[in-house]
């Protein structure tokens, strides 16, 4: 489904991004829509998204969209694959368990693992992953986590940082930031028979 806006508000007036491009497992998707009119030989799409220190309404470079397949030249680390719980809709993911890493870091590997404490924060998994689930949003620019996490969240937090967590604007400096705590968020994963996804990668470089 494809749409013409005329005016904006909100976030969008303000934030980097000024439209949605909505994916999901729907026929009205745009990966969807090209596969069903054969322009793309797999119906799969996949994002790699990466993160920027600065940015600027003339845009910055934020990762990567391939369409029709997989480009593992992005890879930095082996892939992972996350189980959709859902069958059609959102993308839903089932939480295991939620970290705060201290010390900052720009991947989910470590990066100096005697300086980056992991702490595990204490989650109910029947509440966070209770009514609609967990969704994976591509047109969202924000990390929702769920209400019943306030409290533990908050106390890991300060542990980490000595800082109380707040939704509140703040002043960093570069290094501050780099030094901000990673979020780890792990995820059940699926079980695939992965010769499919190494001979559709051959199958991709070989054309």
């Amino acid at each position: 489904m494809f749409g013409c806006q005329t005016s904006e508000t909100g976030l969008f007036v303000t934030q980097l991004a000024d439209g949605i491009m909505g994916m999901s497992a729907h026929d009205a998707t745009l990966p969807k829509q090209m596969y069903n009119k054969g322009k793309l030989e797999h119906n799969l799409f996949t994002l790699c998204f990466r993160r920027e220190l600065s940015v600027s309404k003339q845009g910055v470079s934020a990762g990567v969209m391939t369409l029709g397949g997989i480009d593992t030249r992005l890879d930095s680390s082996p892939m992972v694959y996350a189980k959709n719980v859902a069958s059609t809709g959102w993308y839903t993911v089932f939480v295991k368990n939620i970290f705060v890493r201290s010390n900052g870091g720009q991947s989910a590997r470590a990066d100096d693992e005697l300086e980056q404490v992991v702490m595990k924060i204490p989650v109910d998994i029947s509440s966070m992953n209770g009514g609609k689930g967990v969704i994976v949003d591509s047109g969202t620019t924000d990390t929702y986590l769920h209400k019943d996490l306030a409290k533990s969240f908050g106390e890991v937090w300060y542990e980490v940082t000595k800082r109380s967590y707040s939704n509140t604007g703040i002043k960093l400096s570069r290094d501050e930031l780099l030094r901000l705590p990673t979020v780890l968020i792990q995820l059940r994963v699926r079980e695939l028979v992965l010769m499919f996804f190494s001979d559709l990668v051959q199958g991709l470089f070989q054309k």
